[in-house]
């Protein structure tokens, strides 16, 4: 029983550190950003930000051009490496605000 703990703890702790989440929010107020789109073409992957403002991106592992989109915000585009660099996390401002 106690070995089949352990696996299973192992095999969760392997799952969590192959995803990779990338966390957008609003530059002026840090607040999570829900329903914005994160697209790529190569490779092909697309996602969306759930309501803590995050998305898993580890399909675009390796991308030179993600888009990040969300109405009433500017467009941001980034390297995977670029995120990986700033651990995932990515601010984007309102249209019209800097």
């Amino acid at each position: 029983m106690k070995r089949t703990a352990i696996l299973c703890l192992l095999l969760g702790l392997c799952t969590m550190v192959h995803a990779q989440v990338l966390t957008l929010k609003d530059k002026d107020t840090g607040r999570p950003i829900e329903m914005a789109t994160i697209v790529s073409e190569t490779p092909k992957a697309f996602a969306t930000t759930d309501t803590r403002g995050q998305a898993d991106i580890t399909k675009f592992k390796g991308a030179e051009q993600i888009v990040v989109r969300m109405l009433g915000y500017g467009t941001a585009t980034v390297s995977y490496a670029q995120l990986q660099e700033s651990n995932f996390g990515l601010t984007i401002a309102q249209e019209g605000l800097s």
